[in-house]
């Protein structure tokens, strides 16, 4: 999901950059605004979900998917005084 900038191409770019040779993509679900939740003074969100075949771990899936986030310039690390847990993505 994402509620910063043009959210349909954000989207569309985190996709893209799933590495293709470790995760497939197999199927997208429609794309939903919806309103946030827990941390509620932000943007909705434009959700929705993947189905994936892939040869990683989880363990490993997580790293990659933190790894895009990261990339798309999201904040995650955890340790870091202006992280927020359920903020703008």
């Amino acid at each position: 999901g994402s509620n910063q900038g043009s959210l349909y191409q954000n989207i569309a770019t985190s996709l893209s950059l799933l590495p293709s040779s470790t995760i497939k993509l197999l199927r997208t679900s429609h794309l939903r605004l919806t309103s946030p939740m827990y941390v509620t003074d932000q943007p909705q969100f434009l959700n929705g979900a993947v189905e994936i075949e892939t040869t990683l771990s989880p363990r490993e899936l997580l790293w990659e998917l933190k790894r895009v986030e990261k990339e798309m310039g999201r904040n995650v690390n955890t340790e870091s005084e202006d992280y927020v847990k359920f903020g703008p993505r």
